[in-house]
């Protein structure tokens, strides 16, 4: 598992959120747990939230809110189904909306 691994969501709300992203630092192996931000449908959501919080994030050619405030630590082992990796492009949009949620920047 590597930090901004996008995994399907084996979870009961993945016909809203269908993946999530994971956001663990690679330093961090050794937990039973990983940290990870859903994924959702743009069609989820009623109005458009703020980019900076809730990142377009591009998946097998299809867009996602980045729904930042629902990050979660899963079972490590729940995380089953890898469908690949973030852009270098939606890394730098990940981190900022971290950076945006935590004040680190």
């Amino acid at each position: 598992m590597a930090r901004f691994d996008i995994y399907e969501n084996p979870g009961a709300n993945k016909a809203i959120a269908p993946f999530l992203v994971d956001v663990q630092n690679d330093f961090v192996q050794s937990l039973a747990t990983r940290i990870v931000i859903p994924l959702v449908a743009i069609k989820a959501i009623g109005k458009k939230p703020p980019d900076d919080v809730f990142p377009l994030i591009r998946v097998k050619g299809k867009k996602y809110y980045l729904f930042t405030p629902e990050l979660a630590a899963a079972p490590a082992t729940r995380l089953k189904t890898l469908v690949g990796s973030a852009e270098v492009e939606d890394r730098a949009k990940i981190q900022n909306a971290l950076d945006r949620i935590f004040g680190g920047y």
